[in-house]
Formats: C-alpha cells, sequence, structure tokens
C-alpha cells in the first residue's frame, strides 16, 4: 500500500503544475485579494471557523486551506504531494494569509503532528486515493479533540460509476460500486481540470461504497450527525450539467436528478 502511495504522491506531483496552471488567473488571484474560494454547501455546515483549530486532510495545493484561515481558523494543511505543500507555504507567505502545511503521506502524519484539533476537514475527490480506509477512519478519530467534528464533502460513489459516451448524454454504468481490495490503475487519462491534458504517470485508486465509508468511521468511535446527499457536483464531470445560482454543476431541472455529492459530520 506504501508503495501506490508514493507513486500517487509522483502522479500528484505532475498535476499540482497543470492545476496551478489552469487555476493561477481565477482562483489564486481571487485568493490574492482575500476571497474565499469554498462552496457555499461546505460553509453552511461546517458554520464557524473563528480561532477554532482545523486540519485539512489531502488539501492539494492549499486553497481551501488558506480559505479557512481567513475566515478566522488555525489552519494545518497535509498533503503527500512535495510540490502541492511547497505551493501552499508559497501563496500562504506570499499573501499573508496564516497556515501551517506538512507534506507526507497521512497515514504517517501520527510521526509530524502531536496535537489534536477541534475539526478535521476532507472535501472532494480525496476517498479514491486512500488505500486503507480503516487506518484513514483511525487516524481521524485519533486527531480529534472530545466533542470535536470530522466532515466530508465528496462526489457521491454512486455518480463515480456512471458516464456519458463521446456521442451520447445517456449515463451509463461503467464499473462496479462496491469496495474492490486491489486498486483500479490508470493509464495515459484526461486530467479533471485541464480536459485537453493526457496525465503522464500512472494513478492507483480504489472505490467505496458510502456504507463502507460510514461503518468504518462509526467503527473508530465517530458518532454521525448527519448524512445529506445533493444533485449537485463542485465540476461537471458528465455531459449535459449546467451550473446553478450557487455556482455549482446539476442536470436541468426536468431531467432525473441523482446524488452527486454527499456530505456527513461525525463527532468524537
Amino acid at each position: 500500500m506504501a508503495n501506490y502511495n508514493k507513486m500517487n504522491s509522483i502522479l500528484w506531483d505532475e498535476l499540482t503544475q497543470i492545476h496551478v496552471m489552469a487555476e493561477e488567473s481565477n482562483y489564486i488571484d481571487q485568493l490574492k485579494s482575500k476571497k474565499v474560494l469554498l462552496k457555499s454547501t461546505e460553509l453552511e455546515e461546517v458554520g464557524d471557523v473563528r480561532n477554532k483549530s482545523l486540519l485539512h486532510l489531502q488539501c492539494h495545493y492549499g486553497l481551501d486551506s488558506l480559505s479557512w484561515a481567513l475566515l478566522g481558523a488555525k489552519v494545518v494543511g497535509v498533503d503527500f504531494s512535495i510540490k502541492s505543500i511547497k505551493y501552499a507555504q508559497n501563496l500562504s507567505t506570499k499573501f499573508n494569509i496564516p497556515a501551517q502545511f506538512i507534506c507526507c503521506d497521512i497515514y504517517e502524519l501520527p510521526i509530524h503532528l502531536k496535537r489534536k484539533f477541534d475539526i478535521v476537514y476532507s472535501s472532494y475527490g480525496v476517498l479514491l486515493w486512500l488505500s486503507n480506509l480503516e487506518k484513514w477512519a483511525k487516524l481521524i478519530s485519533n486527531l480529534l479533540k472530545k466533542g470535536g467534528f470530522f466532515y466530508l464533502i465528496e462526489g457521491h460513489p454512486y455518480s463515480m460509476i456512471l458516464k456519458n459516451s463521446d456521442d451520447d448524454y445517456n449515463l451509463k454504468i461503467t464499473k462496479d460500486y462496491f469496495r474492490h481490495k486491489k486498486p483500479k490503475i490508470g493509464i495515459s487519462e484526461n486530467d479533471y481540470i485541464n480536459r485537453q491534458y493526457k496525465i503522464k504517470n500512472k494513478s492507483f485508486t480504489w472505490n467505496y461504497a458510502i456504507s463502507d465509508v460510514l461503518n468504518t468511521l462509526t467503527q473508530a468511535n465517530l458518532k454521525l450527525e448527519y448524512l445529506h446527499e445533493f444533485p449537485f457536483s463542485d465540476n461537471p464531470y458528465h455531459k449535459g450539467m449546467i451550473k446553478n445560482k450557487k455556482n455549482l454543476w446539476q442536470f436541468e431541472k426536468n431531467s432525473p436528478q441523482i446524488p452527486l455529492t454527499f456530505s456527513l459530520k461525525m463527532y468524537k
């Protein structure tokens, strides 16, 4: 598993450069002007973070982490890509937004971090990179203060098994919904932000059902406050999606609606 994680970190070193180039003239310029880049859903559901300690797992290059810092949280961001973390640190310094960033495999985080947090946060496109869901859940539980909470907002796993063909808007089931022990190996796939870019490095990903996620966190002594499902997503993952009034993507209202995103909040 550690070898898979190492190879995925190399992949994300590659993708960080692509994402920065694609987003620099938009999101990064907004962050420079101290604009919070979080979506309305997580802002409403996480709530007031002023003076609270917040650990952001799998933070990429820190746009969400720095947004939480702008809202008053004391933020630590973690990612296994050294290029992501270096860029996050650069943004923090350049724009004078205080935050700490740590580069490590999240499963090795207890070696680097000896404190507990009011909030552990993770968002959008994170579950599929987890090679060990049980270890992840225990890690989160151990990092939370008593009374603290874990918040996750993520692409719905049902949506992730559906895909359009190039010449057809109808969604078709393309892979299993249920958990597999062995990872899916991705080769020469297109990036989800710069869709013209052909990725050079292999990816190793895992699929988890919502029941896997919820049961594993419950077994790690976290108590569920809510599980929500939404008919919108942060990106147009399927053809035929349009932006709604909240600047999120969904199918037209006269189309059948499917769950595209889910969120959960669990307390220690």
